[in-house]
């Protein structure tokens, strides 16, 4: 009989891999020319000198695949990414944790001190993209419609669907929203 644990894994996967996140980023984040477009707000680009990434759990890969999508060529985008596998492929200027789950591991801490390295030198001309899959992305939900709301040192933007949210963070204010 086989192993029932194995067989959800595998469905899990496969689910996980019909699930077009790069897709979903594209249709709830938009670029033109120089302004990224989202659902409750907008972001000028063009006073922005670098995006920061942190992108955290199973889907993290995916999201980081669909930035591509949503930001213009020439922006340097650096970040950390951590997640309970190695990518198929690395995307120059991001550092690569294979955090463990659901117990942590070493890696996950180191992934955790990368994190606050990159977030301690940003300044008004960063953008920082949060992109958060898994049991992480039930933090903070604020339901199904766009809200905005103050935050600290940055507006957030989430987009949230089957558990992945992405994040966007700039000039103290919180945008959210939700599929």
């Amino acid at each position: 009989m086989p192993d029932r644990k194995n067989i959800a894994r595998e469905i899990f996967r496969q689910t996980l891999a019909s699930i077009d996140i790069p897709g979903t980023m594209e249709r709830k984040l938009s670029l033109e020319g120089k302004l990224l477009i989202l659902p409750d707000a907008s972001v000028d680009l063009s006073e922005i000198s670098e995006v920061r990434v942190v992108a955290i759990g199973k889907a993290a890969h995916s999201m980081v695949a669909g930035l591509p999508c949503i930001l213009p060529d020439g922006l340097p985008v650096c970040g950390v990414v951590s997640a309970p596998t190695k990518p198929e492929v690395a995307r120059h200027g991001l550092q690569y944790f294979v955090g463990g789950h659901p117990i942590p591991n070493a890696e996950g801490w180191r992934a955790a001190e990368a994190i606050l390295a990159l977030l301690q030198s940003c300044t008004a001309e960063t953008l920082t993209l949060f992109l958060v899959s898994g049991g992480g992305s039930a933090d903070d939900c604020t339901g199904s419609r766009a809200i905005t709301r103050p935050g600290p040192s940055g507006s957030i933007t989430r987009a949230k669907n089957k558990g992945t949210q992405c994040d966007a963070r700039k000039n103290g204010e919180k945008s959210s929203f939700h599929k």
